[in-house]
């Protein structure tokens, strides 16, 4: 395995030599999207926002700064340099009308086409309005079902009540201004084919309401303080754009996280220098529930596959009411207000002194964004009644290859709210004060990204009885040769305090985590790439005189023989020591579904991916997965333990669109 991965690692130099000078066209920049922004988890939602931006690009010939900072990762001078030069030289034909700005390098447009559009206003108005309905109906349907081979102990124990089959079915609906979506998912071993399900109709442009959703939807507030959705993005190596949000406000569900949306009516008003977004929910969601009937957890996974999962299946039931104001001082200046009122139809218990406590809460916050020349500022404050939590970040271009970033937050103890999902070290915007700083540059065809980010948590935390701090550091080189060879090297470390047990005595211990990352990029021909990755990871505890350490090296390719068939494959070595040196890996799939799975111990992994689009609106994917590690017996562990040292999955999903 050692030689054949040593012939394909130089495999890429070889060919590259007899090659001719043209670029793989790939939606390359929406991958690294993706990879730089995942969550630690196996089933992160972000793909779904992702789709959701795909889906409704922001119109280059209408809008503002704050438009275009919505789109993920994109930096200030980005979006400035584009209002600057529709300014300058006029309305956009096309999107790739971007390429001809010179002060825009290739790269960050290749990361933002995919959420643009140019909208026709020269159509021909009549023909529009003599077209029949079924000629204005656009409808998209995904179909997808995932089996898992091997079986699991939930299974061959009959614990898991339903089949081995996860389904998931969307239609997505469209005439005019008016939209539809209906969502069905069952996870495997749930019993009910519909086990999770979404509905909403949003109609824009609705006699007074310039948006109105019935049904299913989420909120985006400020700086996700308050409101936000179920995935955001977090510190990734776009140093400078991941700080800073920008909300959408009120947007329409379609993803399959079953417990944080709202269901219920929203709609906003716009008028020139102001808008104003109401909302109401009423919305069943997961809870364990104690004798007395009070709250004691509200878990987020979604699972019902067991009768002691299902104990827990819609037992309380969560109503909210709230608005947003917000103020538009001039196109890249804006003032927001949010107030929301949420009950529950039980009571959360209080453990702790700062845990959740009563069923009543009332929220207020306040976030500001403005554009002045080379400064990007933008913030919220937000108060739950008993304290005010609060982040500031300020972006500054200093010319078109050097910007920095900077950001202060501070969340205080006894700041507790289940909706919200601030920038941060931890992801429940609770006890954290943190300091980032970010730097971007770019040397000729160089890009240098660094972030320093240093947090404290100032009380005891559920893993640590005592205040602890911690920080952490990113380098990021990237660099292109040319347009078929592109070289990234990275470096991150993160040091914090941790509680550890020695000789039965507990004390604070440094946890330091360094990761080394070597990446080749190769467009050997306009339709064939090769990917070449070597990661190395060192987890210490310094007290303690602990280490272990791992190793990842794999080699993919993608190869797209007509604009209609696609293939992916990769093949990964890994060897860590133990879980503490794990290695996370983007890993290709289906669209729509984005996994970051955790590899460790010793082993390999392998998956194939075919794409076929059948008469430019079928297309049919499939994908075939398999983990190998042979010094195990058993891999996985609890009700999902397989017996046995091989994991393997196919999953096959059909999109159609009319």
């Amino acid at each position: 395995m050692k030689f054949l991965f040593t012939f394909l690692f130089f495999l890429p130099f070889i060919i590259l030599l007899s090659q001719n000078d043209t670029t793989f066209q790939s939606n390359e920049g929406l991958n690294i999207i993706l990879e730089e922004s995942t969550e630690d988890d196996e089933d992160s939602q972000l793909f779904n926002l992702i789709e959701d931006f795909k889906n409704n690009p922001v119109d280059l010939n209408s809008a503002s700064v704050n438009d275009l900072l919505k789109i993920p990762f994109i930096d200030f001078y980005t979006a400035q340099t584009i209002i600057s030069y529709r300014n300058d030289f006029g309305y956009f034909k096309s999107e790739t009308d971007l390429y001809s700005i010179k002060d825009l390098n290739k790269v960050s447009l290749d990361n933002i086409i995919s959420f643009v559009t140019v909208k026709n206003e020269f159509a021909d108005e009549s023909a529009i309005l003599n077209a029949t309905s079924y000629q204005n109906i656009k409808m998209k349907i995904r179909s997808r079902v995932i089996e898992d081979i091997q079986n699991r102990k939930g299974f061959s124990e009959k614990i898991y009540q339903g089949n081995k089959y996860k389904f998931y079915n969307r239609l997505k609906g469209e005439l005019k201004d008016y939209k539809i979506n209906i969502l069905t998912e069952k996870d495997a071993g749930e019993k009910s084919f519909s086990d999770f399900y979404s509905v909403n109709l949003n109609a824009d442009n609705f006699y007074l309401f310039d948006k109105i959703i019935l049904g299913d939807y989420l909120i985006e507030f400020g700086q996700g303080l308050a409101l936000w959705g179920p995935y955001a993005f977090s510190k990734s190596g776009e140093a400078v754009s991941s700080i800073g949000r920008s909300g959408r406000g009120i947007v329409p569900y379609s993803g399959t996280d079953e417990n944080q949306f709202f269901r219920g009516a929203a709609a906003r008003i716009n008028s020139r220098k102001f808008d104003l977004s109401i909302f109401f929910s009423s919305n069943k969601i997961d809870a364990n529930i104690s004798f007395d009937g009070s709250i004691t957890s509200t878990p987020l996974d979604g699972y019902h596959r067991s009768e002691n999962e299902l104990t827990k299946k819609d037992k309380t039931n969560l109503v909210m009411t709230g608005g947003i104001v917000n103020y538009f001082a001039n196109e890249s200046t804006s003032i927001n207000f949010l107030y929301f009122h949420t009950k529950f139809s039980n009571q959360f218990i209080k453990e702790k002194i700062y845990d959740l406590k009563g069923s009543d809460f009332n929220f207020y916050s306040l976030s500001y964004s403005g554009v002045y020349n080379k400064l990007y500022i933008n913030g919220e404050f937000s108060f739950n009644g008993i304290s005010a939590a609060s982040i500031n970040n300020v972006e500054f271009r200093i010319n078109k290859s050097f910007s920095l970033a900077a950001s202060f937050r501070n969340y205080p103890r006894n700041y507790y709210n289940i909706f919200s999902r601030g920038f941060g070290e931890s992801s429940n915007t609770i006890n954290e004060k943190g300091f980032y700083f970010g730097l971007k540059t770019k040397i000729n065809s160089t890009s240098i990204n660094v972030y320093y980010d240093q947090f404290k948590f100032p009380f005891a935390t559920f893993s640590n009885p005592v205040s602890t701090y911690g920080n952490e550091l990113l380098i990021d080189l990237f660099h292109s040769f040319s347009s078929k060879l592109k070289f990234r090297i990275r470096y991150t470390k993160e040091e914090k305090e941790i509680s550890t047990e020695s000789n039965n005595i507990n004390l604070i211990d440094i946890q330091r985590k360094q990761k080394i990352r070597i990446e080749g990029i190769f467009n050997l021909s306009k339709n064939f790439r090769l990917k070449t990755r070597a990661e190395y990871s060192c987890f210490t505890l310094k007290e303690s005189n602990y280490k272990s350490r791992g190793y990842l090296l794999f080699q993919d390719l993608r190869y797209s023989p007509s604009p209609a068939l696609s293939f992916y494959a990769r093949l990964i070595f890994f060897d860590t020591d133990s879980y503490d040196s794990r290695i996370y890996q983007f890993e290709n799939d289906l669209i729509g579904i984005m996994n970051n799975t955790a590899l460790f111990g010793k082993g390999s992994k392998w998956y194939f991916i075919i794409n076929y689009d059948l008469l430019n609106n079928i297309i049919i994917s499939a994908k075939y997965s398999e983990l190998y590690q042979p010094e195990l017996r058993t891999l996985s562990s609890g009700l999902n333990e397989i017996n046995g040292n091989l994991s393997s999955r196919i999953s096959i999903q059909v999109d159609l669109k009319f």
